[in-house]
């Protein structure tokens, strides 16, 4: 490639990439408030069928709700640094009421409290 057609190349991909990138970002930003309104809403009493990362936060299915609830936990001490994901297993139990602040897990020997954030 010449350096016009390197320059030219470049010049176009960036009118290509830029509104792109621009475009996900807002996606994201939307995406997680709806997630957020969801979960935060959910009053959630019962056993979990699926957890897994999910848009960049915590994908949790629960047995009688078929609903995917997204929810971005924080770590805390209290949780010795446990990260959501890597603690819940299906089988465990999870509980939170409705525009709580606070989801509980429990499982057979402990109880584990999470809050979670609210994205911009």
């Amino acid at each position: 490639m010449s350096n016009k057609a390197t320059i030219r190349f470049f010049a176009v991909s960036m009118l290509v990439m830029v509104p792109l990138a621009i475009w996900q970002q807002r996606r994201s930003i939307r995406l997680g408030k709806e997630h957020f309104a969801a979960f935060n809403a959910a009053e959630l009493n019962d056993t979990i069928v699926r957890v897994r990362t999910a848009h960049k936060g915590c994908g949790l299915m629960v047995r009688h709700d078929p609903v995917e609830y997204v929810f971005y936990p924080s770590t805390d001490l209290g949780n010795k640094r446990g990260i959501f994901d890597h603690i819940a297993k299906p089988g465990d139990v999870v509980r939170k009421g409705a525009y709580s602040d606070t989801l509980m897990l429990f499982k057979k020997d402990r109880m584990y409290q999470f809050t979670f954030w609210k994205p911009n």
